[in-house]
């Protein structure tokens, strides 16, 4: 169980890396935000006259935006002219809450924790914060003990809240703990929070990696009148993560062909991840036609499913590669490597190409072709003929990693002596030493 020190570790001292400010335009903030304009948004929030700090509003955009962009260093830079401004002096939570949400995005779980130590005010929010940050990092046993604390810390008017019993049901799920979800499951009952969508989705999730299939049906059944895209989704993922793809069919069918599968895209129907859901369905069983049917509806309502893409940063530049991408200034020298990391996995980690994750319709040699060119080997490729040995290379991805990857980046870890950091949509797996911090579980 993690501790929590009894008495506050004081903020990290940073030093300014932005001078003082006058209060900047909200209007003109608000939108270099949402255009994702970062640059311009640190510059409009440092321009001015010395005197007057930001309002508490226009760090809380700006944060927002360095968390979507995982943008580390720029985080540490406004959480620095927080300090230095006085921001944080008298805070009532919500800016160093929002400075937590942003380290746990980043990927910075020390710099969240030295924050947390610190707060002199802490809520339900900061807790969660802590929670996620923990559970992002893929510090499911962590994210658990932090919970643990809360609920040992009898802290008035701070209690767990249902984002905060997602959360660890999400750990549970990650860490295998059935027993400690179902006590979750229990609590949730107590305080009426099992009925929510966001924890009844959390609950399917967390029974459905645990094995325990008939719980997770049981709550989907139970939750007629609040499900959501989610709940259909998580659903139909634990089926097929068990095995059990006729069953996954029947939740899109019900009592007509395809009657699930039509309320799922009913409410989301402009989610073009919905029909790559079902169309995967269809794929493992080997349904190639209804599978190319499912999909060509993506077209017909004119949606786009954004491509898998992977990127990672090098000395100040970004380099971003797609699957079977060729376009980078290195593509040669990047493609004669990954074929030499291929090769040498195969003589001496016994790595051979699990073609199970390759949902196409095409032949067993084909689907060894499109593993191979996966976006995060191609990154994988570049990072280890762009560093020095034993240099670490930290790598995000847009999209879950797939099994086969998952298993080809440990390989690397051990055999190439490095430690690689990937964030894919879930989580950040840390692989070292040919193991990953996820346990194989995610």
């Amino acid at each position: 169980v993690l501790s929590l020190p009894l008495n506050p570790i004081p903020y990290r001292k940073f030093s300014p890396a932005l001078p003082a400010i006058s209060s900047p335009d909200h209007t003109s903030l608000k939108q270099l935000c949402k255009e994702g304009n970062l640059r311009q948004a640190l510059r409009l929030l440092t321009a001015g006259a010395p005197g007057r700090p930001p309002s508490q509003d226009h760090y809380g955009l700006l944060l927002d935006l360095v968390a979507a962009k995982k943008a580390a260093a720029q985080g540490a830079q406004v959480h620095a002219h927080a300090v230095a401004t006085g921001s944080l002096d008298g805070d009532d939570g919500f800016l160093a809450t929002k400075l937590l949400f942003m380290y746990g995005k980043c990927g910075r779980v020390e710099d969240a924790r030295r924050l947390f130590d610190g707060m002199s005010a802490r809520t339900v929010f900061s807790w969660n914060a802590l929670i996620g940050a923990y559970l992002s990092a893929g510090s499911a046993s962590e994210a658990l003990g932090v919970y643990r604390a809360l609920r040992w810390s009898g802290a008035t008017g701070v209690a767990p809240d249902g984002c905060t019993l997602a959360s660890v049901l999400k750990a549970c799920g990650v860490e295998g703990h059935g027993r400690c979800g179902r006590e979750v499951h229990g609590l949730a009952v107590k305080h009426r929070l099992d009925s929510s969508t966001l924890v009844a989705n959390a609950l399917i999730a967390m029974y459905a990696k645990c094995g325990v299939l008939d719980s997770a049906l049981q709550v989907f059944e139970r939750l007629q009148g609040g499900r959501d895209a989610a709940s259909w989704n998580s659903v139909i993922s634990g089926c097929m993560q068990n095995g059990m793809f006729l069953k996954a069919l029947d939740l899109f069918r019900g009592m007509q062909r395809m009657v699930a599968a039509d309320k799922l895209l009913e409410l989301e129907p402009d989610n073009p991840g919905n029909y790559v859901l079902v169309s995967n369905v269809f794929a493992e069983m080997g349904k190639w036609k209804n599978a190319k049917e499912v999909r060509a509806r993506i077209s017909e309502r004119g949606l786009r499913k954004d491509p898998a893409c992977s990127w990672i940063e090098i000395g100040n530049n970004v380099h971003t590669f797609t699957a079977r991408d060729h376009t980078h200034r290195d593509a040669e020298r990047i493609h004669l490597k990954l074929a030499e990391i291929t090769e040498k996995l195969r003589k001496e980690g016994g790595y051979i190409e699990d073609t199970r994750f390759v949902l196409h319709d095409v032949s067993e040699e084909e689907k060894v072709d499109v593993l191979h060119m996966h976006s995060e080997r191609l990154a994988i490729a570049f990072g280890l003929i762009s560093t020095r040995p034993g240099t670490p290379l930290r790598i995000a991805k847009n999209l879950r990693v797939c099994g086969d990857c998952h298993e080809f980046t440990k390989l690397v870890s051990k055999l190439f002596e490095r430690e690689i950091v990937v964030r894919d949509a879930n989580r950040f797996h840390h692989f070292r030493g040919g193991s990953c911090s996820c346990g194989d579980f995610w």
